[in-house]
């Protein structure tokens, strides 16, 4: 990392195609090798990324594009997709425009979004499986929180793809003959007719101020686990922290709802909730807002919403700003608007129509860009979800600022009110501090569960704003066609309070028995490592990490997970970690609150039955106990 632009050094670094591109291309050939057609690939780098570009062709893409030209060197996503979107229009005519979900350098899964917005055209996010119907349409299906969306749209359009979306092919021996001999043309600023002011370092909204390394390390406790009465020792000292925690009795399952439900009644119908249908009565003159963005998620508020307004709540205090929080929704209850505020928003504004009932990018961003250009927010917050992935990039554009992803945790310069943010980057390897000086609003998207949503306060005040919508969707082109919530190989690793995730160590796919039979006993959500998902284990829905899910379990249980950075920066927030390998170098043990040293076959399997013994005798317990009660 260059220390004073706080942008990567890509000179004299071989350029390899991004991982999770691969796929993308994979998807490309399958098209064409079902429906003809030809494939363009484009990189934007140094002329070492040509390397890639010949790579791309050594697999069966037609012809390849290289923008290069220092005037494009420190571009953030904004000035990023800006000249790939230009670059796309000077190729000439396009159906498909398709890239892998994000990269692994940045992370932000920003440029696709970006892309689809300069052009106009629909986006699709996180797509794991596509069809084309016929020339003007195809059937696409999306990985979310909440399982598999189905979803039709009309070409042309952008799609950014998942892992699962294919295997990609190795190039052929041909193939690479082929390749070299291919002339890539090069195109600059000047070929695309961009100004240098607007693009580059010069033209990015976003700029890096600080870089500094991450620190994880926590306070371990580690048990040798390799003999008999050792590895008694561990599984009675696991026991004994599930017990402390509650995790053994009464059983309860990976993704409680009772807190939520708990919290919501302590809402009694008279909290003071008044109506306001002029938003500047509310806004004194002269006073900023922050808007946090709240999602509903199986028909309710989700927790996300929640955590954001506990970023949001001590940025307005300390300058003394309104927080607002915006619910686009087919309907808000006077309920939920009522938690919104005693979780710490001062305003809700609820977006109501029927087409804003499912999430769909291009209607959900015309909606909050009308909505922004009007109120004019300081700043705008939204969940790092699949949907704020694909909104906030995407409305970044709409209204011609930048956008920083995933961010960790966030302050307010005293001096210039630049809000700034602080996230991973190059695999978690480091963190970034970023702030948009010139551009409002500064928008960011925050990580999920990497905070706990304020305790709710009963007493607070603050009024409800509705805004009927139309009942059409703004976008047309993307027909939504329903949600598969029962895949087999579906987890919901966000919402879990409990996971149990397995890696390498497990040797191969038979061995997640073990964890799938822990999780169940535990109630909890099974995860893996990248390295477990990537050679077929198990399916991609269950990754956790940087290129997988993010996470904020109460309790985070992992066997044979050797916890490369990558990994680790997914479970940072998770409030205990116990791990269980037999390295005792292994850097997962630097981050677990319990590290055990030992045979994950051995401690696994009797983990499980300690647990269900357990359980079962605590239930008896309880069956005696009712059972006198009864008598008495």
């Amino acid at each position: 990392m260059d220390p004073d632009t706080g942008t990567m050094v890509r000179e004299g670094v071989d350029s390899i195609v991004n991982p999770l591109d691969l796929y993308a291309i994979e998807a490309a050939l399958r098209l064409k090798e079902d429906h003809g057609g030809s494939i363009t690939v484009l990189s934007m780098g140094p002329p070492a990324a040509e390397r890639a570009l010949r790579e791309a062709l050594s697999m069966g893409c037609d012809r390849a594009f290289l923008l290069s030209d220092k005037a494009f060197a420190g571009s953030d996503t904004w000035a990023t997709s800006r000249v790939l979107s230009t670059a796309i229009r000077h190729c000439g005519a396009f159906d498909l425009i398709i890239t892998g979900e994000r990269a692994t350098d940045g992370d932000t899964g920003q440029v696709g979004p970006g892309i689809a917005a300069w052009l106009g055209i629909p986006v699709l996010s996180h797509v794991s499986q596509l069809q084309l119907r016929d020339t003007s349409c195809l059937m696409a299906t999306r990985l979310t929180e909440e399982g598999y969306q189905r979803l039709e749209v009309r070409l042309p359009c952008v799609l950014t793809v998942v892992k699962e979306i294919a295997v990609p092919r190795l190039p052929t021996l041909r193939g690479k003959q082929q390749a070299r001999k291919v002339t890539i043309p090069c195109l600059t600023a000047s070929n695309l007719g961009l100004d240098p002011e607007t693009i580059g370092l010069a033209g990015s909204p976003t700029r890096v101020v600080k870089i500094f390394h991450p620190r994880v390390a926590r306070e371990a406790e580690r048990i040798e686990a390799r003999e008999e009465a050792q590895i008694r020792q561990a599984i009675d000292r696991v026991l004994e922290v599930l017990d402390n925690q509650g995790f053994l009795t009464p059983k309860r399952d990976a993704c409680d709802d009772r807190p939520y439900e708990s919290a919501t009644q302590q809402i009694q119908a008279e909290h003071a909730l008044s109506s306001v249908d002029d938003h500047a009565r509310l806004r004194p003159q002269g006073k900023k807002e922050i808007w946090t963005l709240a999602e509903y998620r199986g028909g309710r508020m989700d927790t996300t919403s929640f955590e954001l307004l506990a970023r949001a709540r001590p940025l307005a205090d300390q300058a003394g700003m309104l927080v607002t929080a915006v619910a686009l929704s087919a309907a808000i209850t006077d309920s939920d608007a009522r938690m919104l505020i005693a979780r710490g928003a001062d305003c809700v504004i609820a977006l109501e129509s029927p087409c804003l009932a499912d999430f769909e990018c291009g209607t959900w961003s015309s909606a909050l860009v009308t909505l922004a250009r009007d109120q004019l927010p300081e700043i705008i917050l939204a969940p790092a979800t699949t949907s704020g992935r694909a909104l906030m990039p995407h409305l970044a554009i709409m209204l011609g600022t930048g956008l920083t992803a995933d961010c960790t945790d966030l302050a307010l310069d005293p001096e210039t009110g630049d809000l700034l943010q602080t996230r991973p980057a190059i695999g978690g390897n480091i963190m970034a501090t970023i702030r948009t000086p010139r551009h409002r609003p500064q928008m960011a998207t925050i990580r999920p569960h990497s905070t706990r949503p304020l305790q709710p306060d009963t007493a607070r005040q603050g009024c409800l704003i509705r805004k009927m919508l139309d009942p059409q969707p703004a976008d047309t082109r993307v027909k939504i066609l329903g949600l598969d919530c029962e895949s087999h190989d579906f987890e919901n690793l966000e919402a879990a309070r409990i996971v149990v995730a397995g890696g390498r160590g497990l040797r191969k796919a038979d061995g997640f028995r073990h964890v799938r039979a822990l999780a169940d006993a535990l109630g909890a959500a099974v995860g893996a490592s990248r390295e477990a998902v990537d050679r077929g284990w198990i399916g991609y829905p269950h990754q956790v990490g940087l290129s997988g899910k993010t996470i904020s379990p109460d309790l985070y249980l992992c066997a044979g997970i050797s916890g490369a950075i990558q990994h680790l920066a997914g479970i940072r927030t998770a409030k205990t970690i116990i791990a269980i390998n037999s390295d005792p170098h292994a850097p997962i043990h630097e981050v677990a609150n319990l590290a055990i040293i030992g045979d994950l076959f051995e401690i696994l399997p009797r983990l499980t039955k300690a647990v269900l013994q357990v359980r079962q005798s605590d239930h008896l317990v309880a069956g005696t106990e009712n059972a006198t009660r009864g008598d008495i």
